[in-house]
């Protein structure tokens, strides 16, 4: 893995992070501030289209963060190639207490026996460290040729992303958009924001499917008798060969965009 063993050895004497946060800022505007730099960090636009990201969550060490920063390149490279999301979500709701059981599952599939393979043919572009995102590394897939990307991301006079609010138009491209709440760690709002997106490119490719289940029923007791009620809801989408383009956060509303685009091959 070419400049690896080098940026592992002076890992430790050098921090990419930018510091982007002034002494008059508040705690709330210096989240938001890091957040939205750590998130620029992910828009490849200046890159050909074999150049990938992968983030890792904080932990411990720098390395610890580094090693699974650099395999998540790597899973995102099998992703983008194919990728099988199962989402479950499964509530219950009692009249004489209210929702008593909530939970949903998310499992996505794609080729991980070539994980190692693809590691060995990375080639370390950038590593950043973070607080927030804890680290970003940027490579290259050395297996392709890069060409130019299909789309790169337009922003207004105020910085704002025009994705937002108008759905780019791309000749024989699907484009998905995905949003999300925050969640407590970085990784797992823009995978969540991702999941939203592809959800949304597979509903229209139409390799989405969606089966809900009902069902009611009067239970009696000793004491009393209430209605039950629950729902199963399965949603199963599949992609192939998608491209992650932008990410943005809303700071007003807590909530994390994602742009991811498809060729859409249906006419050929």
């Amino acid at each position: 893995m070419k400049r690896l063993i080098i940026l592992l050895i002076t890992l430790i004497l050098l921090s990419s992070c930018v510091s982007i946060s002034k002494n008059n800022d508040s705690q709330l505007d210096r989240f938001n501030k890091q957040i939205q730099h750590d998130l620029s960090l992910l828009n490849l636009s200046k890159y050909k289209d074999n150049v990938y990201v992968g983030v890792s969550s904080p932990y411990s060490t720098k390395e610890k963060m580094l090693e699974a920063a650099i395999m998540n390149v790597a899973k995102n490279i099998s992703i983008e190639d194919f990728l099988v999301l199962n989402k479950l979500l499964i509530s219950e709701d009692k009249s004489n207490l209210g929702t008593t059981y909530f939970e949903t599952k998310e499992l996505f599939v794609y080729q991980d026996e070539n994980l190692s393979q693809i590691i060995e043919a990375l080639d370390i572009l950038e590593i950043y460290f973070s607080k927030e995102a804890g680290c970003i590394v940027i490579a290259e897939d050395t297996r392709k040729v890069g060409k130019e990307r299909i789309y790169k991301a337009q922003y207004d006079e105020n910085g704002y992303p025009t994705w937002i609010e108008n759905r780019p138009e791309i000749d024989s491209y699907i484009v998905g958009i995905g949003s999300t709440l925050g969640y407590r760690l970085f990784v797992d709002s823009i995978y969540a924001a991702d999941h939203e997106a592809i959800y949304d490119i597979s509903s229209q490719y139409g390799s989405e499917t969606s089966n809900l289940q009902n069902y009611f029923a009067m239970v009696q007791n000793n004491y009393s008798t209430f209605s039950q009620e629950g729902k199963v809801h399965q949603e199963l989408a599949v992609v192939k060969q998608i491209q992650r383009i932008d990410y943005w956060y809303d700071e007003s509303n807590n909530l994390f965009y994602s742009l991811i685009i498809m060729e859409d091959d249906r006419g050929k």
